[in-house]
């Protein structure tokens, strides 16, 4: 005879374990604003090729050089000479300026017979005077008997910190501080922008 054997009850396995849901993190709203943009308006696009376009030499010691050889690129630029302040130098007005408050000024020169130390410089007047913006000195700067090139940013924070813009007109001027009637400095090749938000 047999007898039944009964076997043990099935043991259940324990139920699957659910994953946490992922949590990403939420990210804070950003608030910053992005800085407008500055709006680029030329104001100057002189060569000389064909006259001064409202430059203006203000003395015996400036004028418009036929010497292409040192002139960028044409015929022709403006010379200085010697170191006799109003006389050695260039200077040109602009109107409807309170809208930018900041000049960007781009040029080429080319120097002759200036020494060491022997600079010039851009200035600029909104209204108070003649300010240096820029000096460019021989030796330091640039050397003779060469083609360079110069950028001079002007911002109307530095000559009035709580006024945002500049004056409704000011003027620009190169100015030569040399030694003599031998000592030229040759520019040509000058671009004006302004900036405005």
């Amino acid at each position: 005879l047999f007898r039944s054997i009964s076997l043990a009850p099935t043991i259940s396995l324990a139920p699957t374990i659910s994953l946490a849901p992922t949590i990403f993190p939420t990210l804070a709203p950003t608030n910053s604003t992005p800085a407008p943009t500055m709006i680029e308006t030329l104001l100057d696009d002189t060569n000389f090729e064909t006259g001064w376009k409202d430059w203006i030499d203000l003395g015996t010691d400036a004028r418009i050089s036929s010497y292409y050889q040192y002139c960028k690129s044409g015929q022709f630029c403006i010379q200085l000479r010697d170191n006799e302040r109003r006389d050695s130098s260039v200077a040109k007005q602009f109107d409807g300026m309170d809208r930018y408050s900041k000049l960007k000024v781009d040029f080429d020169y080319y120097s002759r017979g200036m020494h060491d130390g022997n600079d010039f410089f851009l200035e600029i007047n909104n209204g108070n005077g003649w300010l240096l913006a820029e000096d460019w000195i021989t030796g330091t700067d640039f050397e003779n008997n060469r083609f360079s090139e110069a950028t001079v940013q002007i911002l109307s924070a530095d000559i009035y910190p709580s006024v945002p813009t500049f004056n409704p007109t000011i003027k620009l001027r190169f100015r030569c501080d040399a030694k003599d009637n031998d000592t030229r400095i040759y520019i040509d090749d000058i671009t004006i922008w302004g900036y405005s938000y």
